[in-house]
């Protein structure tokens, strides 16, 4: 069965951006040089690479409304999927996914960002300033092997959404 869904206006995440990117270069509403990449430790009991850290390089932590110029204050989640989209648990208990409020604007020095449970997340920048590298290291009980992983996925909003 089909069916159709017609609407002169349509309004979604009460008229705000709607952001969501995939892959080893991601583009998201806020900010479209977002670079991923998956670091991996070797566990010797299972004897396998698991997921470490996830970092997301290029990041502008600027705060603005203005699309592309800035995630600063935003709230970033980060899925890790298998070969066939589905999401893996990471962090603590059955969470399949990873959100971190950024900070609002960089500076001198690692600045730490709240991240949910099972993991711990700081933003820095080399050269002080809005541009830099978002570090979440998983740092619950879970870790997903890191050979299983195809895609990394951020979907971002704003907080209290």
């Amino acid at each position: 069965m089909f069916a159709s869904a017609l609407a002169a206006s349509v309004t979604l995440n009460n008229g705000d951006a709607v952001e969501f990117g995939q892959g080893a270069g991601l583009v998201i509403a806020c900010d479209e040089e977002i670079v991923t990449r998956i670091n991996e430790e070797w566990y010797q009991t299972d004897e396998v690479f698991q997921v470490s850290t996830i970092e997301l390089t290029d990041l502008n932590v600027a705060v603005s409304t203005v699309a592309n110029s800035g995630c600063g204050g935003k709230v970033i989640k980060i899925q890790l999927l298998d070969n066939l989209g589905f999401p893996f648990i990471v962090g603590d208990s059955d969470l399949t996914e990873i959100s971190v409020t950024l900070p609002a604007g960089g500076g001198t020095g690692p600045i730490p960002a709240t991240a949910t449970s099972g993991a711990t997340a700081v933003f820095e920048s080399p050269s002080n300033d809005d541009i830099g590298t978002l570090t979440v290291t998983v740092s619950g009980s879970v870790h997903p092997v890191a050979s299983g992983v195809y895609r990394v996925t951020l979907e971002s909003e704003s907080p209290g959404v």
